[in-house]
């Protein structure tokens, strides 16, 4: 008998996984694809038959099993229905050549994790990997959960594997409440996070959460599936109003966890399963078009009009020309000028926002390679530019955006435009200086600054410091104190400078004049009349 074969990955007490497969090289692949110390996984069995795997199984009790399906002796299938026989709640990927719908089918049946095709992808192991390792944190030890996660597996499967009639009546079974249902209608439900890709949104947890209040409302299940990043929903039937209410406090449960503001569309009632195609479509469409200017959750059951989007022309044509002119200043006017649009139209949507960084990144890459080709460089295609124009709670900002596509403008054009740097810091703080002596007597503030300027705030005060050699506020203060010096000779009473100089408290300004000038406003007016006399 060969003897399976114990990695320890590291010290410690995590989980345990086996690898079955007849074929050494595939579980070579796969120790090396997944990251196991990320899912607290210390230690990894390889067998390559399913009596090794038996062995295996008794003796170490893994919570995590990668196997083939096709092995010597029992079949990957046979040895995992023997382990659901004995009660065994661990987690299991199947992983095989085959794509027969008997062996999906059955798989599922066994509440599998994931049925992967070979040649395995390090993505998709992965995400099953995590998902596997989140399911059986789940259910250890509540095997009464068993039929809610079967469902989740079930609908999962039917959502991921073109909606396939017989699956859809196995997944409905195992739902308790509609067993006693006679009408079967039911509607079809989108969250989508395709908005914040950029922030890594753990979705499985969200899911999960999804998954455990519609079940415990007896109102549906949800899944995601691939590498979706919408949620779908099975809703129960209901009218509408009772379903938005449900999905509105779904929403809120969400926004509570997990500090988001999400939207959900909710198709109309329809057949199961012969309208469900078309009733994803539906949600979908409406989950991507719900407006993310708005502070709370919302469930969409009509489409909203939308303004037209960004053409890929005006990106071409005025956006990224502005990288090649000295002016710092027009990114942030140019950005502005798209951002103020969106906000007149008062509508941005997850559609929109997706379709501008599709516009966006292909320029983007046009105009890198342009540039590297022009400066002699190596040609490289770029990454995309992947940052969330969102807020991290999934709500958009006039600000946040401006701020994003400013700083990934002006870090290509500081990348590509290195030889002008001092030239343009030079300009930028001329510029500065200019405002500042005209604008004084305001209630300007770096922030105010920054935004005229179109710049951060840390550029703007980092790179004045070294220009210039003094930081802002100091630069700031000098003029307002010079000015007052003016004002003083005049006789003009303190609180009146101080309020003409754009520090309205007198006692802050006389503090401020005295620290700078030596002497207080009124020994200041006292000298000076002194001096001209």
């Amino acid at each position: 008998m060969i003897k399976a074969e114990e990695v320890q990955l590291c010290e410690g007490e995590g989980m345990k996984a086996l690898i079955i497969d007849d074929e050494p090289p595939v579980i070579t692949v796969v120790k090396l694809l997944v990251d196991w110390k990320k899912y607290q996984i210390d230690t990894v069995f390889e067998c390559v038959c399913a009596e090794q795997a038996m062995e295996v199984l008794e003796a170490e009790r893994p919570e995590i099993i990668l196997s083939d399906i096709n092995l010597p002796g029992l079949s990957g299938l046979e040895l995992v229905e023997k382990l659901r026989n004995g009660g065994s709640v661990a987690q299991v990927i199947f992983i095989s050549a085959y794509d027969r719908f008997s062996y999906v089918q059955k798989a599922m049946q066994l509440d599998s994790v994931e049925y992967l095709l070979k040649p395995i992808e390090r993505e998709s192991v992965n995400r099953a990997v995590e998902k596997a390792v989140s399911r059986y944190r789940e259910t250890a030890g509540r095997k009464e959960d068993a039929e809610r996660l079967q469902a989740q597996n079930l609908f999962t499967v039917y959502m991921s594997s073109g909606r396939k009639p017989e699956l859809f009546a196995s997944f409905r079974s195992y739902l308790p409440w509609e067993r006693e249902r006679t009408d079967r209608n039911c509607r079809i439900g989108v969250v989508s996070l395709r908005h914040l890709s950029g922030e890594n949104i753990a979705i499985f947890p969200i899911q999960a959460a999804a998954q455990e209040f519609l079940w415990k409302n007896r109102a549906g299940t949800a899944a995601v599936w691939g590498d979706s990043a919408d949620i779908a929903l099975f809703l129960s039937g209901g009218e509408e109003e009772d379903v938005r209410t449900s999905c509105l406090q779904l929403l809120s449960e969400i926004k509570k966890e997990f500090g988001l503001v999400l939207h959900a569309g909710i198709s109309g009632t329809v057949p199961a399963p012969d309208g469900i195609e078309d009733a994803y479509r539906e949600a979908l469409d409406l989950a991507v078009s719900a407006n993310l200017f708005c502070a709370e959750e919302s469930a969409e059951f009509s489409l909203t009009p939308v303004p037209p989007a960004t053409s890929v022309l005006w990106i071409e044509k005025v956006l990224f020309p502005v990288l090649d002119e000295r002016n710092e200043e027009r990114i942030g006017n140019t950005v502005a000028e798209l951002s103020g649009h969106l906000e007149r139209a008062g509508i941005v949507t997850i559609r929109q926002l997706e379709n501008f960084r599709a516009m966006y990144n292909s320029q983007r890459s046009k105009w890198i390679l342009a540039k590297q080709k022009e400066l002699g460089e190596t040609v490289l295609l770029p990454q995309d530019f992947r940052a969330s124009f969102c807020l991290p709670d999934g709500r958009f900002s006039k600000e946040h955006f401006t701020g994003v596509l400013c700083a990934d403008l002006r870090a290509l054009r500081e990348k590509f435009h290195a030889g002008s740097e001092a030239g343009s810091a030079s300009e930028l703080c001329r510029r500065a200086q200019a405002i500042l002596k005209e604008n004084y007597a305001e209630d300007i503030s770096l922030e105010d600054l920054a935004r005229r300027l179109g710049i951060s705030q840390s550029y703007l005060s980092r790179t004045f410091k070294r220009e210039i050699g003094a930081n802002l506020i100091d630069y700031l203060t000098k003029i307002r104190t010079d000015a007052a010096e003016e004002l003083l000779k005049s006789g003009m009473r303190t609180s009146d400078v101080a309020a003409a100089v754009g520090i309205p408290d007198p006692k802050y300004f006389s503090r401020v004049f005295k620290k700078v000038k030596g002497m207080s406003p009124s020994g200041y007016r006292e000298f000076a009349k002194g001096g001209s006399a």
